[in-house]
Order: structure tokens, then C-alpha cells, then sequence
């Protein structure tokens, strides 16, 4: 029977497509709407199986709205008696009863009512791609501001002006200076921010001391979010070596951060956003804008020398 057929067709392609669509989701931010998308069309194919198995059992199609549950939704229908099945256990094929033909005419019915069962789906659907697409969009340009502060080492854009934390911080190398530098742009949830260490120079100046330097901002972005690194590569500033870490806080979030080592000076560049903006063209502005000074660099290449 066709209502059978849609049944297995439109509950085992949605289950699938939604399988797809939360591995590809979690699979990375710029994956996050492709992901979401699919899982969306899985769910309306599983209620629109939903409704055409409950009209194989004998059933109204609204009960299709069991859908909405998800597998739940529809072990719940699999419990309904099967109406059709009785009707055969009693005889009524042979001799069409009243049940018989009540179900013949149930089913020569047009189904394409039963699609208002997807308008809650389908508005929640757009409900959320609204809030994602407003949420993924950038930071007024206006916003961004230079930041080079005296002997700080670094130039920098920044959304807004930063606030400036000055002090000092115990190592293993003794007390160094420590400069905070972190903005917040107007109406979001979200922190940009860059920590700038002063270590004595002639740490910077031994062998190892640029890579002993990255370690320590390593566990400066680890300690600082509570969590543990994702991923971890090394990457190059113009001959500054460095590494781009992704770290997975205690909450479930993803802190996108970037280490910069030079000579007794290690930079720390920070951003706090959602998922789906850790590849937004403000989080890469902000990473791409990032220079250490040109006093800072020639030192470093001098004591490289």
C-alpha cells in the first residue's frame, strides 16, 4: 500500500538526514548551518512519515504530529492498534463492513492537508535561520579601532575601545609584567582579547626560548578557560613563531586563540564568540590585523642572529 511505502520511506530517509545533518553540524562553525539545515529536512521527512503511517494503521493523518517528538513520537504510534489488520481478522475484506468502507474513504482523502503538520517545523525552521543569520553577521565596521599602545610591543584592531588591565605575574622565570587588553562589541556577547607578557630578554635569547615561551601561553589560554586543547598548529608572524589553538571549555564552548613569541615578549590574542562565528570574517580580521612592532621584531631577529 502507497501510505506503507511513504511510511518506511519518509521516516528512514529522515532519521538518515538527520543523522547527516548533527554529524555535520558538530563537525566545525562554518559546517554548522549545512548541518543544521539537513537535521531540519530529516525532521519534517520523519513527521511527513509519521502522518502516512499513521494512515496505513487507520488513523487520521494528524497523528503525524507525533513527529514532533522524534523516535519517541513514533514508537508511540507503532503502539496504535492497526486498524486495518482487525478489520482483515474479522472478515470485513470479503464482506465490506461499515469499518471497511470508512477506511476505504478515509483514504481516498486528499493528504495534501496533512502538510499544515510541517508548519510548525517549517516556521521554527525559519525562527532560527533568522536568529543564526542575525548572529553570524559582522561587526559594524565603524566599531573597529587601532590599538598600539606605548611599548606594548603590538599593533592591533580591536572592536572598541579596549579596557586595560596592568599587573604583574608569578613564573618560573620570577615576576613579569602582564598587560590586558579586551573589548567587548556594542549588543553581543563576545570578547576580543590580547595579552602582552614582558619576560627578561635573555629568556627569549636561549635556544629554546621562543618554543619554552609558546608553552607557557599554551597553559596561560588553557588555564584561563578552564579546558583543554582541540586542536594545534604552528603558525608564522612575518618570521614570529606562533600557534593557533582551538580550546574546548568546561561549558562546551570553543575559544579560538592565537600565541606569539619574540624575544622575552609573548603575546596572547583571545576570542570568545559562538561556534558558528569562530570563522567569521571579524574573528579572521582580528587574527590577520595583528603585527608586533618593529622594534620588537628586529630584536627578535637580532637575538635569532
Amino acid at each position: 500500500m502507497q501510505f506503507k511505502a511513504s511510511a518506511n520511506l519518509g521516516a528512514g530517509c529522515g532519521i538518515l538526514a538527520m543523522i547527516i545533518g548533527s554529524t555535520t553540524a558538530t563537525s566545525g562553525p562554518e559546517l554548522f548551518p549545512f548541518g543544521s539545515a539537513a537535521w531540519f529536512v530529516g525532521w519534517a521527512l520523519l513527521i511527513w512519515g509519521c502522518v502516512n503511517y499513521a494512515r496505513w494503521k487507520g488513523y487520521s493523518g494528524w497523528f503525524g504530529l507525533m513527529g514532533y517528538l522524534l523516535v519517541p513520537g513514533l514508537i508511540i504510534l507503532a503502539c496504535f492498534p492497526n486498524r486495518r489488520r482487525q478489520t482483515t481478522i474479522r472478515g470485513c475484506e470479503s464482506q465490506p463492513c461499515a469499518e471497511t468502507n470508512a477506511l476505504a474513504e478515509q483514504d481516498r482523502e486528499s493528504g495534501r492537508r496533512y502538510l499544515l503538520t510541517l508548519l510548525p517545523a517549517a516556521l521554527l525552521f525559519v525562527a532560527i535561520g533568522g536568529f543564526v543569520a542575525s548572529a553570524q553577521s559582522n561587526i559594524d565596521p565603524r566599531e573597529w579601532k587601532v590599538v598600539a599602545p606605548p611599548g606594548a610591543g603590538f599593533e592591533a584592531l580591536m572592536p572598541g575601545a579596549p579596557e586595560i588591565e596592568q599587573g604583574t605575574q608569578e613564573t618560573a622565570a620570577g615576576k613579569v609584567e602582564v598587560q590586558m587588553f579586551a573589548s567587548k562589541p556594542s549588543g553581543r556577547k563576545e570578547l576580543f582579547a590580547i595579552v602582552a607578557i614582558q619576560f627578561p630578554r635573555e629568556i627569549g635569547a636561549q635556544p629554546d626560548g621562543a618554543e619554552k615561551l609558546l608553552e607557557l601561553g599554551q597553559k596561560n589560554v588553557v588555564d584561563a578557560c578552564r579546558g583543554k586543547v582541540q586542536s594545534k598548529k604552528p603558525i608564522d608572524l612575518r618570521g614570529v613563531p606562533g600557534w593557533e589553538l582551538e580550546v574546548l571549555t568546561a561549558g562546551g564552548a570553543i575559544v579560538k586563540s592565537r600565541v606569539f613569541a619574540t624575544q622575552g615578549r609573548l603575546f596572547q590574542l583571545t576570542v570568545h564568540v559562538s561556534r558558528f562565528r569562530l570563522a567569521s570574517a571579524d574573528v579572521q580580521k582580528f587574527f590577520d590585523a595583528f603585527q608586533v612592532s618593529t622594534e620588537t621584531s628586529t630584536a627578535s631577529g637580532r637575538a635569532d642572529d
